[in-house]
């Protein structure tokens, strides 16, 4: 152990908490605060010397592919942990924006290796043995119905917009423009 690494017998990471944070800093639409960005930045910084340090014992001794992806994500972290304070907000703003995706990569990556499975639509872990649920389900019938007609107005929007596109060039001056089914007879 020394000063930049955390103690390599630290408890198992509760990934959802680290990943939370990671994901509201990344959802922010203003700039923060310098300040706030610097505390920012330290905190991941110490979530990711946690995670590398975690991953890192938990890929001793495997070379499965999972693992080496890992590794390949350490690497990447650790490329990022060691960038310079850029000028201006915005520079930094960047910089820690990588280090908060890092830290999302990383709490993937262990979350893998540990077998742990999380709910893609709340981003909690899933318990071991307790049986799944169709999210549907759950999901109030009206808001059911507006997330039909939002995905049925999603997929049908672009055919709509690709019949008043004008045809191809290659079409008009090329080959033919009949249609298939005149062509075929």
């Amino acid at each position: 152990m020394n000063s930049t690494h955390p103690h390599t017998d630290a408890p198992p990471l509760v990934t959802a908490a680290l990943r939370a944070v990671a994901v509201e800093f990344l959802g922010e639409s203003m700039l923060p605060r310098y300040e706030d960005l610097q505390r920012s930045a330290r905190d991941f910084q110490r979530d990711l010397w946690q995670l590398i340090s975690q991953i890192e014992q938990l890929t001793e001794g495997r070379e499965d592919a999972p693992a080496r992806v890992a590794l390949a994500g350490i690497g990447e972290a650790r490329r990022r942990l060691d960038l310079i304070e850029r000028p201006g907000l915005h520079g930094e703003v960047e910089r820690v924006k990588r280090l908060a995706r890092s830290v999302i990569a990383l709490c993937d990556h262990y979350d893998t290796l540990t077998g742990v499975v999380m709910c893609l639509a709340c981003d909690q872990p899933i318990e071991k043995g307790r049986r799944r649920r169709r999210t549907t389900r759950s999901v109030p019938p009206a808001a059911r119905r507006e997330l039909a007609a939002a995905f049925t107005t999603a997929v049908s929007t672009p055919y709509a917009a690709a019949e008043q596109r004008p045809p191809h060039p290659r079409v008009e001056g090329g080959a033919s423009t009949q249609p298939l089914e005149e062509i075929s007879r």
